[in-house]
């Protein structure tokens, strides 16, 4: 009996949320022209990774939090670190929230399909 992936692993490796093996992303984030491509449904079950149309307008609300966060922890760092002039901030925080965007998104997603996608895990390695 081989062991089971844990819900926060899969979440991190952005795997498949019924059978925690197969990828929801067809690139890697670091590919500029691909990194935002979901697979249909799953490789490895089959489960469709679209629940519903429009069903990520939601994980939006997700994104927004990723970058409030960001931005958030940014200006407090550069605050204590450095007490740089204002025009800093901006350029480190916005350059901050544009690098980070294809991870975001990614994550967002993926947080969104296990949070409200309504799929459960089926572990069928028993």
């Amino acid at each position: 009996m081989s062991q089971e992936i844990s819900v926060t692993r899969a979440i991190i490796e952005e795997r498949c949320p019924r059978c925690r093996e197969g990828k929801l992303f067809k690139s890697s984030s670091l590919k500029i022209n691909s990194f935002y491509k979901m697979n249909q449904s799953c490789t490895i079950c089959y489960q469709s990774f679209n629940p519903e149309p429009g069903f990520y307008f939601g994980a939006m609300y997700i994104s927004y939090a990723f970058l409030v966060g960001v931005s958030i922890v940014s200006w407090v760092l550069l605050y204590f670190l450095f007490k740089p002039e204002f025009h800093i901030y901006l350029i480190v925080v916005l350059s901050m929230n544009v690098l980070l965007l294809p991870f975001i998104f990614r994550y967002s997603r993926t947080l969104f399909l296990y949070g409200f996608g309504g799929i459960r895990f089926v572990n069928r390695k028993e």
